[in-house]
């Protein structure tokens, strides 16, 4: 059932009329405007329920694509940008993207940075030291998130989504512990194994303890360097099977459920490639 707008705004309309017939058409730029009227009205303004129903009707309204151009470095560890800037492109309305965040750094610079993920406006911008940020463009929020488990390498792979459950969004990580060569057994060369672990960040909450990163079950494969697939409620990770007494490798897909924090293994495509190491 859906939360009840909050009472007292003093208007003459009834409030479910004014915040979810007239407010809910407004942009998110004046929406932040106008949540300095009353703490009621902030209140509702930042309510799931409100949220959730203007991202829906501006979905349905208006198409657009989110730009954030990076710089590409040979060492990951040095800095990547002074600034980041954050652009909006309407595909058939304008050959124009429109200018919509932009954020410098000081003194150091924003780390090299991979490919943002997007959900619901959100942004996050996970770097490849390990930093990790979330932006959000229509109201210039930028936070950076607390530090996760080390990663002995630089091989950290992230995913970020939401929760119907909880309804809340999450992020999703992984990283390395440790990892060793191990001689095959046919005495031809070495396969490297790794120990990897997952955890996950649960964004929105506003007890100190829970902001910070929960260890879920390790994932039963080491995730590949791919852009994973988010789904309400699930993170599709690329993942390789482990090579230890073989020489051939297999891709499979694992599949996160936010709801009993598990991992379900779904063979990919059984394509073998013969000689890696």
């Amino acid at each position: 059932m859906a939360p009840e707008p909050a009472a007292g705004t003093g208007s003459l309309l009834p409030d479910d009329i004014l915040f979810f017939q007239i407010l809910l058409l407004l942009p998110v730029k004046r929406l932040v405007r106008f949540q300095s009227v009353s703490r009621s009205w902030r209140d509702t303004i930042a309510s799931t329920h409100f949220v959730l129903g203007h991202l829906e009707l501006s979905t349905r309204t208006r198409s657009s694509m989110v730009l954030v151009p990076r710089k590409s470095q040979k060492d990951p560890t040095k800095t990547g940008s002074r600034y980041l800037s954050t652009f909006s492109f309407q595909p058939g309305q304008s050959n124009i993207a429109e200018l919509i965040f932009h954020k410098r750094f000081y003194p150091y610079g924003i780390p090299m940075f991979s490919i943002p993920l997007h959900c619901d406006g959100l942004l996050l911008i996970p770097c490849l030291t390990g930093a990790i940020f979330i932006c959000n463009p229509a109201t210039r929020e930028f936070v950076e998130l607390p530090p996760g488990t080390r990663s002995v390498v630089l091989d950290h792979r992230y995913a970020f989504g939401f929760d119907p459950w909880s309804r809340t969004y999450k992020v999703a990580r992984h990283f390395v512990r440790s990892y060793k060569d191990i001689a095959q057994a046919d005495g031809e060369g070495t396969v490297r194994e790794y120990s990897s672990g997952h955890e996950i960040l649960t964004l929105g909450t506003n007890s100190k303890e829970a902001w910070g990163w929960k260890p879920t079950v390790d994932p039963p494969y080491r995730i590949k360097a791919r852009t994973p697939i988010c789904l309400p409620g699930f993170f599709y990770w690329s993942a390789m099977q482990s090579m230890a007494h073989s020489k051939s490798i297999s891709d499979v897909i694992l599949r996160f459920s936010l709801l009993d924090e598990t991992f379900t293994v779904h063979p990919k495509f059984l394509t073998h490639h013969a000689g890696l190491t």
